[in-house]
């Protein structure tokens, strides 16, 4: 568990600390969030945005020193999150996407999973 985690942490502190985050700064904190039995499908999803893993998924992007670390990190988030491993909850989730940004994305290939809202239920 990383030290600015607790066991006991709820979902909102968890998507707060990962707003925070200075990615940067790596993404030991991210993997921490992702790997937390508190974490649902829409903070991941808000994980892959946040960290661009779309680069990742679709590729066409070179791996350097410098980026390995993010792009292993968005790789694998996206197999978990195309694999169903985080659960659906009651929180909603809306891609920070524009509509032509969700077309150019549905056009290359992302999976719908990453571009759809999920809406919160009431």
């Amino acid at each position: 568990m990383h030290p600015d985690l607790t066991p006991d942490m709820p979902r909102s502190e968890l998507h707060e600390r990962l707003h925070d985050h200075n990615w940067d700064d790596g993404v030991a904190l991210p993997q921490a969030v992702l790997d937390h039995a508190n974490c649902d499908l829409p903070l991941a999803l808000d994980a892959f945005w946040l960290a661009d893993a779309y680069e990742a998924l679709l590729g066409g992007i070179e791996t350097t020193p410098f980026n390995a670390e993010r792009l292993a990190f968005g790789r694998e988030l996206a197999q978990r999150i195309l694999a169903g491993h985080y659960p659906r909850t009651m929180t909603g989730f809306h891609p920070p996407l524009s509509r032509v940004q969700r077309y150019t994305f549905a056009k290359l290939g992302l999976p719908s999973i990453f571009l759809d809202d999920i809406p919160r239920a009431e």
